[in-house]
């Protein structure tokens, strides 16, 4: 259990997976075109699939990368949390 997979999206969206269960739990919406690259930051490194059998911690923190010119920042301390649905755009 634990752990989260992030795939980015023609659609602008990033999302994020349960791997046990292969469902979508969260979206990250605001850039205005495809998104190219993702990566989780924090004490996880840029693993893009977190929280696995090793016991690594969750990074509280997605990056971005889109067709429009930026890179956003996301804080996925709420979805961690349990609250669901999306995480809050940082900074950029």
């Amino acid at each position: 259990g634990g752990g989260l997979i992030a795939s980015a999206s023609k659609d602008a969206t990033v999302r994020l997976w349960d791997p046990a269960t292969a469902e979508c739990v969260g979206r990250c919406v605001g850039h205005m075109d495809a998104v190219g690259a993702v990566g989780f930051g924090g004490k996880t490194g840029g693993r893009l699939a977190a929280g696995a059998a090793d016991g690594a911690p969750l990074p509280a923190t997605l990056l971005s990368a889109s067709k429009d010119k930026t890179l956003k920042k996301w804080d996925l301390s709420p979805l961690l949390a349990g609250g669901g649905g999306g995480a809050r755009r940082g900074g950029g």
